[in-house]
């Protein structure tokens, strides 16, 4: 089942047109004739799409105008159409006006900002030529940006457009203030100034700090521009320990002088001083005993899980190396299986101080210089006119609701998704540099569809589940709640079929149960909110609802994100629901397998589709039983997508 039905229909109408433009020989063929429409048939199907969707103008005009018209010409009319409305119709702000403002200054130069931010559009709609620039002596610039430092913008625009007897604008007089305030600052850098040493009643500390202060300062050359880091000197472990061991006995200046000779080349005094104080915590360390060497010590946080680290390195470099598919769900149970098996109480959950993240499994893998490439997909955008498509769909919904009296566990929502059998991503990973990043996952078939359906009342209703295969044979061997519908297509999608089953099996039981519990007549009416993916808008199914006492409301095409409860946020929290489980799962075969003695590099775990099935199933129950106690959340996404709001006045 495709995310976006309207998207799948395209690029599928656009496969079969480039493999119909082929002979028998491979050879493409001449182009075809093609249709001329009259500009008015043209906007009329252009006005249409826009107000109805491409799908439902494609097949209306093919029947009218008695020839197929594809869905790729409707789509180039209605954008044709939307641009020609918003020409004919540019939106522009109401500005305030500056003799009523407080601040008559500063409301000028906003009004002046926002309307040179504004397209620049003639009589026809159609956006103007950049306009004419004035160019001005460095001189001038200088002199209108010294001006503007001690008088301020405004009154430089004032007196320069009188003066060069032309329009100045203020934020090109900005402009000039902060390129002069640059250059003064490259020109006369500031500089601390500093004591005397030989003043001081501390020389030695004096020295120091002066050099603290001096080093601290920005490094600029001749042109006051920043030099590049300074090369910087490698000391072996044995003369960092003798250097610190000097500096402990006579002092960090004296230190500073002798190794500079002895070295043959200049050592700061903070550089001693570093080496002085590793050597007192190395001497502290080893309970006093004589520092014959001070190694470097690995700069940043230590590691998360310690000497465990490596083992989980060890374990994704081995699956990746025998194919196997890496992912961030699957790193975090790996080390939480890991970790489980050497000391579990170092858990979060176990009342330990460690907690395995998504955000951890990342820092591990850039450690081991993999990089993440994400599988690129078309952004969805929102249509042009997304506010009056918005409008017009919480109204049909409030007539809908007001007309049929339609109490809130009778407003149903429903939409479909499709859920992997092992989570994965659109992520791959890859060895920083490689060129070639085959992203597997996105081709998982390894999954079936689920169909949620939610009430404004906050209940979740039973599932409707298909897996792949064309008998029963393919469905796990489990005791799924008898509400369920679990069937089965040929590629796990949506069908009219499937659709019909649904509302036998699942919609209709529960609207028939609703009116029994509340006391209500036969006759009383519900509603479903559904998007316009194709196999909901089969008309054996619709007659099923309408027949049912069921009225039917459409989201809009590509506006989901936004007007699809579901999509807002129950969707979403049943898939982190999913891994988690799958991420608890998998932790305990990598921990079992550690406690039976099997090498870390060695462990796989058996991710086949006969061994996961029934797991999926019992954590699909799982997930559902969570899900059913969460009301409030699913009352929220009808308060997201505006429809709560929209029938808060409605008196039933």
């Amino acid at each position: 089942m495709s995310v976006n039905p309207d998207e799948t229909v395209r690029a599928n109408e656009e496969v079969s047109r480039v493999l119909s433009e082929l002979n028998s020989r491979g050879v493409k063929r001449k182009r075809g004739q093609y249709e001329n429409y009259s500009a008015e048939i043209r906007v009329e199907i252009g006005k249409f799409a826009a107000e109805n969707g491409t799908t439902k103008a494609v097949r209306q005009f093919s029947v009218s105008l008695g020839r197929k018209i594809n869905e790729s010409t409707v789509r180039s009319m209605k954008t044709a159409y939307l641009k020609q409305q918003q020409k004919s119709n540019p939106v522009k702000p109401s500005l305030p006006d500056p003799k009523t403002s407080v601040n008559t200054d500063e409301t000028v130069r906003m009004n002046e900002e926002v309307t040179r931010k504004l397209p620049k559009l003639n009589s026809r709609g159609i956006r103007r030529k950049r306009g004419h620039y004035e160019n001005y002596s460095a001189k001038i610039r200088a002199e209108i940006g010294k001006f503007a430092i001690e008088n301020g913008n405004i009154k430089a625009v004032r007196r320069y457009s009188t003066s060069l007897g032309r329009k100045i604008s203020e934020s090109t007089v900005r402009s000039m203030k902060t390129a002069y305030l640059k250059q003064q600052q490259k020109s006369n850098p500031v500089k601390p100034s500093l004591p005397d040493p030989k003043t001081s009643v501390n020389t030695d500390e004096t020295v120091r700090m002066n050099e603290e202060v001096t080093r601290k300062l920005p490094k600029l050359n001749s042109r006051g521009i920043r030099r590049k880091r300074g090369h910087y000197e490698n000391y072996s472990a044995k003369i960092r320990a003798e250097i610190g061991k000097f500096a402990i006995e006579n002092g960090n200046i004296k230190a500073v002088r002798r190794y500079s000779t002895s070295l043959g080349r200049k050592i700061s005094e903070s550089t001693v001083r570093s080496m002085k104080l590793a050597y007192l915590k190395q001497r502290q360390k080893s309970n006093l005993e004589p520092v014959t060497a001070l190694p470097h010590v690995k700069r940043g946080r230590p590691l998360l899980l310690g000497a465990l680290d490596d083992r989980i390195q060890s374990y994704v470099n081995s699956v990746r190396d025998s194919g196997g598919i890496i992912n961030k769900n699957i790193i975090v149970a790996a080390a939480r299986g890991i970790v489980m098996q050497n000391n579990r109480g170092l858990l979060k959950e176990f009342g330990g101080p460690i907690e395995i993240t998504s955000a951890w499994s990342e820092s591990l893998l850039r450690r081991m210089g993999f990089i993440k490439r994400k599988g690129t997909k078309e952004a969805r955008k929102l249509p042009i006119n997304f506010k009056k498509v918005k409008t017009e769909f919480l109204q049909r919904i409030t007539e809908v609701i007001a007309t049929e009296a339609i109490p809130p566990e009778l407003v149903i929502n429903f939409d479909q998704s499709g859920v992997h059998i092992v989570p994965v991503s659109s992520w791959t990973l890859a060895r920083q540099g490689e060129s070639q990043v085959p992203i597997i996952e996105l081709e998982d078939k390894r999954k079936i569809t689920a169909l949620f359906s939610i009430t404004m009342s906050g209940d979740l209703l039973p599932l409707h589940l298909l897996y792949t295969g064309k008998t029963d044979k393919c469905h796990p061997n489990f005791n799924f709640p008898e509400e369920w519908d679990v069937y089965h297509s040929p590629n796990h999608c949506s069908n009219e079929h499937t659709m019909c089953r649904f509302a036998d099996n699942v919609l209709i039981p529960y609207v028939k149960k609703i009116r029994e519990s509340l006391q209500l007549p036969n006759e009383q009416r519900a509603m479903v909110i559904f998007d316009v993916f194709f196999a909901h808008q089969s008309e054996r199914f619709l007659t099923k609802l309408h027949d049912a006492g069921i009225s039917t409301v459409f989201v809009p095409a590509n506006c989901t994100s936004e007007l699809q409860p579901l999509n807002l946020t129950f969707n979403g929290r049943f898939k982190e629901l999913m891994k988690e489980e799958f991420n608890k799962w998998y932790a305990a075969q990598v921990s079992h397998a550690l406690d039976h003695g099997e090498d870390i590099q060695g462990i796989k775990v058996d991710l086949k589709l006969s061994t996961m099935k029934l797991l999926h199933a019992n954590w699909l129950l799982t997930v559902y039983n969570k899900l059913r106690n969460e009301r409030e959340a699913i009352v929220d996404d009808f308060v997201k997508s505006s429809i709560k709001s929209a029938i808060a006045n409605i008196q039933l």
